[in-house]
């Protein structure tokens, strides 16, 4: 989906937000998709739910290479970034 978006327009800013089962697709050691992740990066900014990520097994909280950026509550992100005029497209897993 990232380059079907930054194909019409290349300054599309895109971010990608991180919660509950989703913080599965960086865990080192549990995802499959961490190189995919990392390329994906180029596209859009990936950001973690702290909150979610860190009520969990420190297991989950050892995040894949390149994941270093959080907030502190991934649903209040989405509802700021929709307050701001950001678009909202929600893929599960």
């Amino acid at each position: 989906m990232d380059q079907e978006v930054s194909g019409v327009n290349p300054k599309t800013e895109m971010e990608v937000v991180m919660y509950g089962r989703g913080l599965d697709l960086v865990v080192s050691g549990k995802t499959t998709l961490a190189s995919g992740v990392l390329s994906h990066q180029r596209f859009a900014r990936h950001v973690q739910c702290l909150r979610d990520r860190d009520e969990e097994p420190a297991g989950r909280q050892q995040p894949a290479a390149g994941q270093r950026a959080g907030v502190p509550d991934g649903s209040a992100r989405i509802v700021a970034k929709q307050r701001a005029g950001w678009g909202y497209i929600k893929v599960g897993h």
